[in-house]
């Protein structure tokens, strides 16, 4: 998989709190979004998406298993991404725990990764990870805040920045996750709030369509969001496989939470 990404601060804020790994040898990006208000925002988010690259990275051994094991045959290429993801949000709050002046921070949290022609998607929270392809953008990803569960709270101030999930807070961490297969000259777009609360979907297809290379679109989508207010950090990634499609390979949609036994798998209704 070829992985470009980019963040910036924006035009409103001090500091950013977006952070983003790429690991090419392991066909992964991670993205975070460190919660705005929360102290240690950027802390969270590269803590974050670094740990997971790092278990990733370093694999897990055989005794992380998935609950029920039958039915999930697919996931079992990404355990380690899964169980990173779990791992990352035990070091967040065992760090917010061993140190007060960080207590309730937490970030978003989507990432990608390809194997054999089939992607992996895990998401937390109101980051998001989009398909490109025919000239149409497709949300993957649903997001895990307020104004996503009550649209008719939209208009009211503040509500659009509210949480329903995140990385670090709440009783238990739910993960969704969806596998799909990669069909030819399908891109994904992952990217904070910073982009798709500040430019148009009918403009981001725009610049995807362009001939420009994903350096240069990536690069134009920053700008754009800056056009439209840049009031928050903008990180995004553009992401694709070079290699053919992974035909007659299921799609499946689900929650991943973590127990005793090891990962619990919860199939979606469109799985």
């Amino acid at each position: 998989m070829q992985i470009v990404a980019k963040t910036d601060v924006g035009l409103v804020r001090k500091r950013n709190e977006d952070y983003f790994v790429v690991a090419p040898s392991h066909d992964l990006v991670v993205l975070c979004d460190g919660m705005g208000g929360h102290p240690g925002g950027d802390v969270a988010s590269r803590m974050v998406a670094e740990e997971v690259e790092r278990i990733v990275s370093e694999g897990v051994d055989e005794s992380v298993r998935f609950d029920p094991a039958n039915g999930v045959q697919e996931l079992e290429p990404f355990v380690s991404l899964l169980h990173g993801v779990f791992r990352a949000d035990h070091k967040l709050r065992d760090y917010g725990r061993k140190n007060p002046e960080f207590a309730g921070m937490g970030t978003t949290l989507v990432a990608v990764q390809e194997h054999e022609g089939v992607v992996c998607v895990a998401h937390v929270g109101d980051s998001r990870v989009y398909s490109f392809k025919s000239g149409s953008l497709n949300q993957v990803t649903h997001d895990h805040s307020v104004v996503a569960t009550h649209p008719e709270y939209a208009h009211l101030a503040g509500m659009r920045n509210i949480l329903t999930r995140a990385m670090g807070v709440g009783d238990e961490l739910e993960v969704d996750f969806i596998i799909a297969p990669v069909e030819k000259d399908e891109l994904f777009l992952l990217c904070t709030d910073g982009l798709h609360n500040y430019v148009a979907e009918e403009r981001i297809v725009e610049i995807l369509k362009s001939e420009k290379s994903p350096e240069e679109r990536a690069e134009e989508l920053v700008d754009e969001a800056k056009k439209g207010g840049g009031g928050d950090n903008v990180t995004l990634s553009i992401a694709w496989v070079t290699q053919g499609d992974a035909a007659g390979r299921n799609s499946i949609r689900g929650v991943v939470t973590e127990n005793e036994t090891g990962l619990k798998v919860q199939l979606g209704t469109d799985a």
